[in-house]
């Protein structure tokens, strides 16, 4: 009779524990490009806008639109096929924000796997108009780079982070 009762709650201890649902994360929106050769996922708050980049996502409350977030595939000058520095295309990038904003403080870069390739996380808070937040994750993969940036206001920023974040924990490439 123990034996029983004590089978009856550990039957009971389990089914309750596996009743329970895991905490729902965010909403998010699938992405594929098959010349871009990735697929990810965003979070639902961020909005698609028509451009020339693989995929340029704004906050949908950002009435402004000058917040953004962008996924690039940039076309490479002649080069050695697979032979692309992960420190030239961060200086490059570095130097094109130096050209952009007047002033710009670098926080130092970080180390960043995306999907088994290396890469390098780059924050900036830059001076032009008005104050800006720029982080970047940089990716060289095969013969090609990936520049993935979130460009926003202050008021953005921790989103955009977010939403960086969302993107890199996502991103698989399609070969």
């Amino acid at each position: 009779m123990r034996w029983t009762a004590l089978l009856a709650l550990l039957l009971i201890g389990c089914a309750g524990q596996s009743s329970v649902a895991p905490p729902a994360g965010p909403a998010v929106a699938e992405f594929e490009s098959v010349p871009g050769g990735v697929r990810l996922s965003f979070p639902a708050s961020w909005e698609p806008v028509s451009d020339d980049t693989l995929l340029t996502l704004t906050p949908s409350d950002d009435a402004s639109g000058g917040n953004r977030l962008k996924i690039e595939k940039p076309n490479l000058p002649p080069h050695i096929p697979g032979l692309i520095p992960l420190g030239a295309v961060a200086a490059g990038f570095v130097a094109d924000l130096r050209q952009r904003y007047n002033d710009v403080e670098m926080a130092d870069p970080t180390d960043v796997n995306l999907a088994g390739s290396a890469g390098k996380r780059i924050t900036a808070v830059c001076q032009g108009n008005e104050l800006t937040t720029v982080t970047a994750i940089l990716c060289v993969h095969g013969d090609a780079v990936y520049i993935i940036e979130a460009e926003t206001d202050a008021a953005h920023t921790a989103a955009a982070n977010e939403a960086l974040d969302v993107i890199v924990r996502s991103w698989n490439w399609l070969e």
